[in-house]
């Protein structure tokens, strides 16, 4: 009952925002010196400006994507004795509004998170004032301009999901914790989750998901700069900006420490879309883009984590982290490629050597598309590769809140995570409407805490996913 109130809550909340600028936009059958409104279907329902058509002060969308997933585990690892896995799941169920207000100066976004996987949120919400192209104001709740692939938005990828680079979004069913209690976890399952949000580990802070940001409340500047280059109008752009954290909500800085993110950006072939994966529609001439990014954090927590000798330790504790990211993507008649590689640094500074450590993070991913029936049909190719703790061992392990692995011959520790996924997609209507599908090898090397175990082997786990999107 309370998430079906939550619910009705935010469709009167939506449905008093199109009044409200329905009432702010110039009305239709007013003096012909009077601009007036339209209203018409367009990539949504849309309240348009007569005389501009480029011009809409409200857009309407709904988007799902329905997903089948079938994973065989491998049952070495605790938690999948029952390694067979079947699977429907609403991925994404979104409402989205947007549009300009009261000009063209003006744009603002309302995204609503409405799949049952979690409550009722407000994914985004900001408003941006773009008077000028070298120079536009972002103001917030939105996603962290920082990296490539979190950045393509998750109804324009040329597959089913992003890659672990990014973060895991299929669950694996039940698991079970060190301490056997019964939870519910993300590949790769056995020890803490692989999720894209809700990445940040209570305790120590540490994050254990992708390389992304994901999410916070803040403020930004971006802009495009023509600048000297190949053929078309070659760009330089830039983003700066200011925010709570690294993926947060609601009231969610207790200090007054920011994070701050820096993006630079260059298209030598002219403008080139930063949030769709995939050549779609056929481009006839060369495009490119090419991207750094780097971040600075620093924040206050309360240690707590259990130790090597299985005792509960509670300390206090600075926390200081940075990270950059490299990626390029291009895209020329049906062939696409991405790649991206980031790093990052964790930094646990307590008053003594004892209680202070350094961790380093890292990953990269390749994504890889061809239309060989333009417009249509679409192989993909998509690897990553990710070290939530570089040369990790059992103290980083513990010590992060990250833990140890469960396996039929003992402990381990997880060095790294591996995916190697091959896809095919079936575009309908563009990305307004398709069906993917796509095999995945996913691949974690493990190294036993104790060196007398019985020799261990990596894990091996397989995965079948077919998924139906549409978008209106």
């Amino acid at each position: 009952m309370p998430t079906l109130r939550r619910r009705r809550a935010w469709t009167r909340t939506l449905f008093g925002v199109a009044c409200a600028l329905s009432l702010h936009a110039p009305k239709a059958g007013l003096a012909d010196e009077e601009r007036g409104i339209t209203v018409r279907w367009q990539d949504g329902f849309r309240i348009v400006d007569k005389q501009d058509e480029n011009l809409y002060y409200l857009r309407l969308r709904f988007a799902i994507q329905f997903r089948y997933t079938y994973g065989i585990f491998d049952d070495c690892i605790l938690s999948n004795e029952d390694h067979e896995w079947s699977n429907f799941f609403l991925r994404r169920a979104r409402l989205f509004a947007d549009g300009n207000a009261p000009n063209k100066n003006w744009y603002y976004l309302l995204h609503v998170q409405l799949e049952p996987s979690s409550s009722v949120n407000l994914h985004d919400a900001f408003v941006q004032w773009q008077a000028f192209d070298v120079f536009r104001v972002w103001l917030g709740r939105g996603k962290i301009p920082y990296g490539l692939e979190f950045w393509q938005s998750g109804f324009a990828l040329n597959g089913v999901e992003r890659t672990i680079f990014t973060g895991e979004t299929d669950s694996d069913g039940k698991a079970r914790d060190l301490f056997g209690d019964t939870i519910s976890r993300f590949w790769p399952g056995g020890n803490a989750r692989f999720p894209v949000s809700g990445h940040i580990l209570e305790g120590t802070l540490f994050p254990i998901g992708g390389m992304n940001l994901y999410r916070s409340q803040g403020v930004y500047v971006e802009g495009d700069v023509p600048a000297p280059g190949f053929r078309g109008v070659p760009l330089l752009q830039y983003w700066a900006g200011i925010f709570n954290g690294r993926d947060t909500q609601g009231f969610a800085n207790d200090t007054d420490n920011m994070l701050y993110s820096l993006r630079l950006g260059y298209a030598p072939f002219g403008e080139t879309s930063l949030t769709i994966q995939g050549d779609l529609p056929t481009s006839q001439r060369l495009k490119a883009a090419f991207l750094f990014s780097f971040y600075y954090y620093r924040d206050e927590a309360d240690l707590r984590y259990e130790s090597a000798s299985e005792e509960y330790v509670e300390e206090k504790y600075d926390i200081q982290s940075y990270g950059f990211n490299l990626a390029a993507l291009l895209r020329y008649r049906g062939f696409s490629a991405d790649l991206e590689y980031g790093f990052e640094n964790f930094d646990q500074m307590g008053d003594t050597p004892d209680n202070s450590g350094t961790y380093d993070r890292m990953g990269g991913r390749v994504n890889l598309g061809y239309f060989f029936v333009p417009e249509f049909f679409e192989a993909v190719f998509k690897w990553a590769y990710v070290e939530r703790i570089h040369a990790n061992n059992e103290e980083a392990s513990l010590r992060t809140g990250l833990g140890l692995v469960e396996t039929c011959n003992g402990r381990a520790v997880e060095k790294n995570l591996q995916q190697y996924t091959f896809g095919l997609n079936f575009y309908l209507h563009g990305n307004n409407q398709k069906v993917a599908a796509d095999y995945s090898l996913l691949v974690r090397g493990l190294e036993a805490t104790d060196p007398s175990s019985p020799y261990l082997q990596n894990q091996q786990d397989h995965r079948v996913r077919l998924m139906f999107q549409t978008f209106f």
